[in-house]
């Protein structure tokens, strides 16, 4: 388990106390190291959990002319081979699954590299050059993405919302839905959050964010339905069992 976090808006350089308070809430999720990197137009913050490349995975993670930068949390499944198959098309300077990430961004249409990705996953990943944020979060939602806009228009992101809440940049306001929701269930809505002014990137969806404008659209393959006909499909199929006494 690992924790990123980030602003995006114009002055970034000038927000290291906000993403020192936003990495620092979500220290628990990294106990291995912590990063944080500044542009002119993003600031990006990371907690890290050692798993694949101790020594090179260090993150925020760049590109060789330090034009793209990546927060990852997560793993990638067979990513050895995808990084095999980009071998002589991209200057590798690490062994990690987080570099396939820079690689695999220039080819351009975030649905399509996005969706050759297996594993678990959540990530933002900035492109400095067209000043671009690009974000997604696996099929199964098993890593958290939230994101909230700031009193400028920034776009502020985290593995947590108490990270979100820690940049000072945030004021949350209770939704009310949301709140009922959670009394009448006793489980947080999966794609809502407790705010209304918070927001959850949905599972096997991305994230892109240029120019003060966002754009969330799907990024892969849904997990298997949940809907009301498939529960009664599999209802039906235990029908023939009962239970003895």
């Amino acid at each position: 388990m690992c924790g990123i976090a980030g602003i995006v808006g114009p002055n970034a350089r000038g927000l290291k106390a906000p993403l020192q308070a936003m990495t620092d809430r979500i220290a628990h999720r990294g106990p291995d190291g912590e990063g944080r990197l500044f542009f002119d137009g993003a600031a990006l913050g990371h907690r890290r959990l050692s798993i694949v490349d101790l020594e090179g995975g260090a993150q925020p993670l760049t590109s060789r002319d330090e034009k793209l930068a990546v927060v990852f949390n997560g793993e990638l499944y067979g990513y050895r081979e995808l990084l095999g198959s980009l071998a002589g098309q991209y200057p590798f300077k690490t062994r990690c699954d987080t570099e396939l990430l820079l690689a695999l961004y220039r080819a351009g249409d975030p649905a399509a590299w996005i969706s050759r990705l297996r594993g678990m996953f959540a990530f933002a990943l900035w492109d400095e050059n067209t000043r671009t944020l690009t974000c997604a979060r696996d099929p199964f939602g098993e890593k958290p993405f939230y994101y909230a806009y700031g009193p400028s228009g920034e776009l502020v992101f985290a593995s947590e919302v108490k990270a979100l809440l820690a940049s000072g940049l945030i004021t949350p306001k209770v939704r009310s839905e949301s709140l009922a929701f959670y009394l009448r269930r006793l489980y947080v809505h999966p794609t809502k959050t407790i705010f209304e002014n918070v927001h959850c990137l949905p599972p096997a969806h991305y994230l892109v964010f240029k120019d003060g404008k966002t754009t969330v659209g799907r990024s892969g393959r849904r997990p298997p339905s949940t809907t009301r006909s498939a529960r009664r499909t599999r209802a039906a199929s235990f029908a023939g069992f009962s239970r003895t006494p």
